[in-house]
């Protein structure tokens, strides 16, 4: 539970000017919980982008789960299927905007949901009717 609240927290004061894994910066890190909330934040953005988000929800279940003394359930399994929503979402967000975005390190869709969209966009571009192959984006 204090993971996902910790992750929620450094992905909340992300700032695109702290050292980190895709930003060479000098100086101290404003995320709230410095270097560490850095790179992970940055690590998770620059991976899945917002989307990675929906990670946080599942951890925080098996975390509430552990703390009333049931088990955390199929934590691996709630965690591959919320990865898979993640980058879905991703792949989504860069069909609609695959363009680089100040602020975040991969994009609105991450580096996995933007080579998701471009062989989307590969597949598509073997459709030969654009009134077929637009409409499927």
């Amino acid at each position: 539970l204090v993971l996902s609240i910790a992750m929620a927290v450094a992905l909340i004061t992300h700032s695109s000017t702290d050292p980190s894994w895709s930003t060479a910066a000098g100086g101290p890190a404003l995320n709230w919980l410095g270097s560490p909330g850095a790179y992970a934040s940055d690590l998770l953005l620059l991976l899945l982008g917002p989307g990675g988000a929906v990670l946080l929800p599942v951890v925080a279940l098996a975390g509430i789960r552990l703390l009333g003394g049931q088990p955390g359930g199929r934590l691996g399994r709630a965690l591959l299927v919320a990865t898979a929503g993640a980058w879905l979402i991703g792949m989504a967000a860069g069909l609609l905007a695959g363009s680089a975005v100040s602020g975040l390190p991969g994009g609105w869709g991450g580096v996995l949901g933007l080579a998701g969209a471009s062989g989307w966009n590969a597949l598509l571009g073997l459709i030969p009717e654009p009134a077929i192959a637009g409409p499927s984006r």
